[in-house]
């Protein structure tokens, strides 16, 4: 029986911090993108990003390991989800800090969730599994999460 693969894309979202999208969910590569300040928003999407015809929120992650809001965002992925089954798809950028990559993936390479994210409320929640590229652990986003009403009033919550 042979081995099964699924493509992904990695994207580093702060610091060398990996993570993976499904081949699916991406949509677009911009750079440099084009992005305007929504005053008053929470630092995590501060800012929304134009892609085509559509106004794009665009999403941070790295503020939550405490990069600089104001950092210079010279790329963006955008990707896209469904809330629900049957429903239009949504978009959300992402910032990243190089080119994604894209790569296949099997279940042999799953691993466990490494601690130091695990334990953390924020990252926990938001990855569907991990998998181990190169002896690295690199979660898989769960995007639809990550945008939900849901997950952003846990983290004013916390």
């Amino acid at each position: 029986m042979s081995e099964e693969y699924s493509t992904a894309w990695l994207v580093d979202v702060c610091d060398g911090l990996l993570i993976a999208v499904a081949e699916c969910e991406m949509m677009a590569f911009e750079t440099p993108p084009s992005i305007r300040t929504v005053p008053l928003a929470a630092p995590l999407c501060s800012q929304v990003v134009f892609w085509g015809d559509r106004i794009v929120p665009l999403v941070m992650l790295g503020t939550m390991r405490g990069e600089p809001t104001d950092s210079t965002i010279s790329a963006v992925v955008i990707l896209a989800y469904q809330s629900e089954p049957k429903v239009p798809l949504r978009y959300v950028a992402l910032a990243v800090k190089s080119d994604p990559v894209k790569i296949m993936v099997s279940d042999k390479q799953t691993c466990d969730f490494p601690d130091n994210l695990a334990e953390d409320d924020i990252w926990g929640p938001l990855s569907l599994s991990v998998f181990s590229r190169n002896g690295q652990p690199v979660p898989i986003l769960n995007v639809a999460l990550l945008c939900s009403r849901v997950y952003h009033d846990s983290l004013e919550n916390a």
